[in-house]
């Protein structure tokens, strides 16, 4: 069979249409098939490093967090962050909302995990550079924002710090 850039993006955005149907098996499948087909056609195999690569690994971790797979979910999560600061010029200086959006969801493994402290600090990282990247800064109101600020307002409510909680979910309505 012929291994293409636009046979693997085909079988990505099907993972894409399986997962919005509920086929997650069927999802998690065509996310592995293309990114095998990826690192199969790129000239440096599996140490390569593209946005495409990171955009399905990306998808993969969201299937594996909806499969169970939470442990599965944060190394692929994390290996997807970990690309999107690499093919970025500005390296971990980088501020995106496709960088904003694989902490947030590493954030939320994390708190499901149980790890409440370290999904804070992700969820205080996405949305940080959500208000940096957007031109109007603490004033924007941006769904991204909104789901960062509410499931802030989750885990310290977790942590026990109400007060703290309720800051953040104030503003969360304002959006």
């Amino acid at each position: 069979k012929a291994k293409t850039n636009d046979i693997a993006a085909s079988l990505n955005q099907l993972g894409n249409v399986l997962q919005a149907i509920g086929d997650l098996k069927g999802a998690r499948a065509k996310y592995e098939a293309s990114l095998e087909m990826q690192y199969a056609i790129h000239p440096e195999g599996k140490k390569a490093k593209t946005s495409g690569i990171a955009s399905s690994l990306h998808q993969l971790g969201s299937v594996l967090k909806a499969l169970g797979d939470l442990k599965g979910a944060r190394a692929t999560y994390e290996a997807s962050l970990e690309m999107k600061y690499a093919i970025h010029p500005e390296g971990k200086k980088a501020k995106t909302s496709g960088i904003a959006a694989s902490i947030h969801a590493l954030g939320s493994v994390l708190h499901a995990l149980g790890d409440l402290k370290g999904a804070r600090a992700k969820y205080e990282a996405s949305l940080e550079m959500e208000y940096a990247i957007h031109p109007e800064g603490k004033k924007a109101k941006t769904s991204g924002i909104a789901a960062s600020l509410h499931q802030l307002g989750i885990v310290l409510q977790d942590l026990g710090d109400l007060k703290g909680a309720r800051a953040t979910y104030e503003p969360s309505l304002d959006i």
